[in-house]
């Protein structure tokens, strides 16, 4: 009797330690909201706009990424693009990240435009055969 109450609360702490462990990943706890997708000119690609906010981070960043136009919208984080607002040094957007504009010049050339005072953690300037240029004016 005495064994099966030790192995019991043995399963229980491990099952508990394990959940513990899984809220400390960084992204388990996060939500994406879709704000906008732009397709390039010829529809092929497209530019996803979404804010993603986790449960570690104080406030929504806004995030871009650049897929093929059939892929599905991004659970993950923006490959192109990542900003917060610099703890509100940049006007925020509904539901709190800053604003940020895509708009495809060509089929290989996106422009991105955000506030100058927004915190920015992730810029590239080629993906997906794209080449993206930055305004932050």
């Amino acid at each position: 009797m005495k064994f099966a109450a030790l192995a019991f609360a043995t399963i229980g702490a491990i099952a508990i330690g394990s959940l513990f462990v899984v809220a400390l990943i960084p992204g388990f706890l996060c939500e994406n909201i879709f704000v906008e997708e732009v397709l390039s000119p010829s529809r092929e690609m497209k530019a996803v706009v979404f804010q993603r906010k986790c449960a570690s981070a104080r406030d929504y960043a806004t995030q871009v990424s650049i897929h093929p136009a059939s892929a599905l919208l991004p659970t993950g984080i923006g490959n192109v693009f990542i900003a917060n607002t610099n703890s509100g040094a940049a006007p925020s957007s509904p539901p709190g990240g800053p604003t940020v504009k895509v708009t495809w010049r060509t089929e290989t050339h996106l422009e991105l435009s955000h506030h100058p005072d927004a915190r920015v953690f992730l810029s590239e300037t080629l993906i997906e055969g794209v080449t993206v240029e930055y305004d932050n004016r």
